[in-house]
This record gives C-alpha cells, structure tokens and sequence, in this order.
C-alpha cells in the first residue's frame, strides 16, 4: 500500500544471471503508472482524492525466452485535503480581541481523520479536532491524518489578520434633520 504522491519501491531479481523484466500496467483511477522495464519499478502515484489500484504484470526474459508473468497489485491511498481559508479577526486596541474567534474548518470528519495544528510553526497543545477556533493574529496550519490509511495531508497553512479599522467617521445630516 502506498499514499498518493509516494513514489514506488518495487525491485526484481533473478536466479538466472541476464534476466530482464517488462511490464506492463492496468490502472484505476491512479495516475503515474506506466509500462516499462528495468529491475525495478519507481514511479511516483498519484489520486484524485479517491483511492485507487494499479495491476502491473511482470514478465521476466532471458535470452529471448519469456518466462512465466506474475501479476503485482499496488493500492495507492488518497490523501486527505483539509480546506481551511485565510480569516480576520476584530482587534478592539491594545492588543485585545473581539469576542468572535475565527473559525479554521478543514471540512473533514473527526471520526476518519486525525488532525495536528500549528501557529506560527510551533504545534498547539491538545489541538486535534477538525476545527481550530483562531483567536490571535499569525499563521496557522493543520495536519490531517487518515485514521485507516495512515496518509498524511501536506501541511496546509493560512494566515489570520486582523480586520481593517475604520479610520475616519464623516456625518453628513440631510436637511431635514439640520
């Protein structure tokens, strides 16, 4: 088994000194396989976000001679996405916050996936829900792993600012209220 973006690491060897080996490559819904040759078969696989398999049926030769295929199944995992967005927070003066935190939602589930988050690089203690509620400025990040598969997200990084403050108020009465 293998997650996606993992390259393969798949070697031949023979009892017979000059075998070579060819393959050639079913795929579903996986992409990076392709059919060669070689004693070894390192090709990085990918998903869509769906897991997926590759058949590669190895046929070894030797002076001409095909020998017997073997087939060798490679299911490839998807890794999972976490989707959080850029955010602003209310800063209320003196390095105070409003009341609302914002929200970090990766949009996926606490029960298929694991999850690590970050601020400013350095891991947030007892942080491992899907969601993270922000409620200072800097950067953030998150890990998400899935609990069967064990593939790991890559590090997904967004930055909290603050809203911008108004700077000016201009009151400008109609006549009737003059």
């Amino acid at each position: 088994n293998y997650c996606s973006g993992q390259i393969t690491d798949i070697n031949f060897q023979s009892d017979v000194p000059g075998t070579t080996f060819s393959w050639t490559v079913t795929s579903t819904d996986v992409a990076g396989a392709t059919a060669g040759n070689g004693m070894s078969i390192t090709q990085n696989l990918s998903t869509n976000g769906v897991s997926g398999s590759v058949t590669y049926v190895v046929t070894p030769t030797n002076n001409g001679c095909d020998g017997s295929p073997i087939s060798i199944e490679v299911n490839v995992s998807a890794t999972p996405i976490p989707q959080i967005k850029d955010g602003q927070l209310c800063v209320l003066g003196n390095g105070t916050f409003g009341i609302t935190p914002y929200i970090l939602d990766t949009e996926l589930n606490n029960v298929d996936y694991s999850f690590e988050w970050f601020f400013n690089g350095n891991p947030i203690a007892n942080a491992s829900n899907t969601t993270f509620s922000a409620n200072q400025l800097g950067q953030y990040g998150v890990l998400a792993t899935d609990n069967v598969s064990g593939c790991a997200s890559e590090l997904v990084a967004v930055n909290v600012s603050e809203f911008p403050k108004a700077q000016s108020i201009a009151v400008v009465q109609s006549q009737d209220f003059s």
